[in-house]
């Protein structure tokens, strides 16, 4: 099984990685054929429906995946109902489109709005099917039918910027990748809804999901409170600094930690009665995210001072600060982040539930304390002063209940834990010997950024084959099998 889960993810990582460099040729493209009011009319049309679009699965895939047995007249009934719910927020998105109007003063809001809640429905069609592709664990089409449908968005998009479409770009294309995944889905996944629904057959999966998607709505809260009090406590410039080091600072846990997660869900529930296999892939797990993301965020922690400025420019010199902080956050925060799969697997997602509760009640005040200080680079003190205890409780409580010691996770975690030590100080030994041998290279420059971050790599890279070469070995022959 977890060969299986493997070899599907790196077949997912592999088409996401590909589908990431399509989109981003794509959006230069359009953006150069765009304005910026198009791109701003439709950040603020998903202001009301990006929240409502949590709402819109119920956490029912969570629960389709975790669930031991699944028929499919209890598939067919979460269909039809999913469907019936993704109705009903579309009309109160379509509705919502007037108060939107009026929050922002821009009547061009209303019918970009209203189109946009349209495809709350397409997602809602589109969760059973993609969990039953993810229940089986069959990343490899999971991952092309997502290509695909990029690719796709992808040709159309720009030929709609050309032809003047305006905004109506970004709307058809979010309705492009919607229509495309939807029809690859039932097409690819072998799965065809029954014409029957049964109130109660989905009963239990709601029971289920319905902390997971309580859950994520209060993680919402807590991601977008520092930008409520700081768009309200500061200027528009100020609040800019903290959310290009949030942008900077959740790539490892985007783009890696969240392949990695989708993958490890599925797993986790295959073996959520095998108490000996589920520990040993949670140690394993934790161990191979730890091994990415802690030479990433070290890394990034060190040099951050000087590739910001020399990236993006020296406008950017106070985003480094509140990065550097939200680094350190997200770097423990990864780390034992497979404690949130782990309980939802085995049937506990309010304990997730009751973690973000406790998270947007307390890190809300902590935004609110920090807005008022005046100090922007005070957003991201709750991150850290606050998010990684609470982060470490939470793992702590999760590693009692599976009847893992501290001690053996912290065995698992030594390798990386050392390799990331050794690198810094590789690293402070370069920056030391490279500025008293040239005083006039600056350690902004290009020279001092990319060899930081070559030599950081190559480090990283003759430590695992030097110190890890049994987990490099085991990855090697997952990867193979």
């Amino acid at each position: 099984m977890t060969k299986l889960a493997f070899r599907g993810g790196l077949w997912l990582t592999a088409f996401s990685f590909a589908t990431q460099a399509v989109s981003w040729i794509a959006t230069i493209v359009v953006a150069r054929l765009l304005s910026p009011d198009d791109y701003g009319l439709m950040a603020m049309a998903f202001v009301i429906t990006g929240y409502v679009k949590i709402f819109y699965e119920l956490g029912v895939g969570a629960a389709v995946i975790q669930r031991p047995h699944v028929s499919d007249q209890e598939l067919s009934s979460l269909f039809w109902a999913l469907i019936l719910w993704g109705g009903l927020l579309s009309l109160l998105c379509f509705l919502f489109a007037y108060p939107t109007v009026a929050i922002f003063r821009e009547p061009r809001l209303l019918p970009v709005t209203q189109a946009s809640a349209g495809l709350l429905v397409l997602g809602t069609m589109s969760v059973v099917p993609s969990s039953v592709l993810r229940r089986q664990m069959r990343f490899k089409m999971f991952g092309i039918i997502n290509a695909f449908a990029a690719g796709v968005a992808c040709i159309v998009m720009p030929l709609m910027a050309y032809l003047g479409a305006g905004v109506w770009t970004l709307v058809g294309g979010f309705y492009i990748r919607a229509v495309v995944t939807f029809l690859m889905l039932f097409y690819l996944s072998g799965w065809r809804p029954q014409f029957r629904f049964q109130h109660h057959e989905t009963v239990p999966y709601l029971r289920f999901g319905l902390p997971v998607v309580g859950g994520n709505s209060l993680f919402y809260v807590v991601s977008q409170a520092p930008v409520v009090f700081g768009g309200r406590a500061f200027s528009p410039g100020e609040l800019g600094q903290y959310s290009l080091a949030m942008q900077l600072a959740v790539i490892p846990n985007d783009k890696i930690v969240s392949l990695i997660s989708s993958v490890s869900y599925p797993v986790f529930s295959r073996l959520q009665d095998d108490h000996a296999a589920f520990s040993r892939f949670y140690l394993r797990l934790s161990e191979l995210i730890a091994f990415i993301v802690l030479p990433l965020y070290c890394g990034a922690i060190f040099i951050g001072g000087d590739l910001i400025p020399w990236l993006l420019g020296e406008k950017w010199a106070a985003s480094v600060l509140p990065f550097r902080l939200l680094c350190i956050s997200f770097l423990v925060t990864t780390i034992v982040s497979p404690a949130h799969n782990a309980n939802t697997a085995q049937g506990r997602p309010h304990w997730g539930l009751f973690f973000n509760l406790f998270c947007a009640v307390t890190m809300t005040i902590g935004f609110y304390l920090a807005a008022a200080s005046g100090n922007p680079n005070y957003l991201a003190i709750p991150w850290a002063a606050i998010y990684i205890p609470a982060q470490l409780a939470y793992a702590f409580i999760t590693l009692r209940t599976l009847d893992i010691p501290v001690s053996i996770l912290l065995e698992h975690l030594r390798p990386s834990i050392l390799a990331a030590i050794s690198m810094l100080l590789v690293l402070v030994f370069l920056r030391w010997s490279l500025v008293a041998a040239f005083p006039e290279v600056s350690t902004a420059s290009a020279i001092y950024v990319v060899m930081a971050i070559l030599v950081g790599a190559a480090w990283n890279i003759a430590f695992a084959f030097i110190f890890c070469r049994d987990f490099l070995n085991s990855l090697l022959q997952l990867a193979r099998a």
